[in-house]
């Protein structure tokens, strides 16, 4: 019985030692969070969605570095790398707001005649 403890517990430290998750959330540069900011994981091309408080986590399984591309809408893009040693930290990412110089905006309006009849 003590054999087959100890045995548990090493496969649980073990698991829990390898699995190394990545967790963090993204901010504007007011600290508002950036919910549905998209996230590409650019090792597996693979792309995640931050939650409705801006958190996202992260399977770092099978990377020395990890390098993520964050895009929200009215904001810059960022690129960012991550090594192993710092996939245990909790990350702030802070995302720049677009900076746009526009003097003029035009708006067009097209009037379109509808075709229906009437009984």
């Amino acid at each position: 019985m003590i054999k087959f403890c100890f045995t548990f517990l090493l496969l649980l430290f073990t698991t829990v030692s390898f699995s190394q998750n990545l967790m963090g959330i993204v901010y504007d540069v007011n600290g508002v969070e950036l919910p549905g900011t998209l996230i590409l994981i650019e090792e597996n091309k693979t792309t995640i969605y931050t939650d409705e408080e801006g958190g996202f986590e992260i399977d770092t399984k099978g990377f020395n570095t990890i390098t993520l591309t964050f895009h929200a809408i009215g904001h810059e893009v960022l690129v960012i790398q991550i090594p192993r040693s710092n996939y245990s930290d909790f990350h702030t990412i802070k995302l720049e707001d677009i900076q746009l110089n526009i003097e003029e905006i035009q708006l067009v309006a097209k009037r379109q005649k509808m075709h229906g009849y009437t009984t």
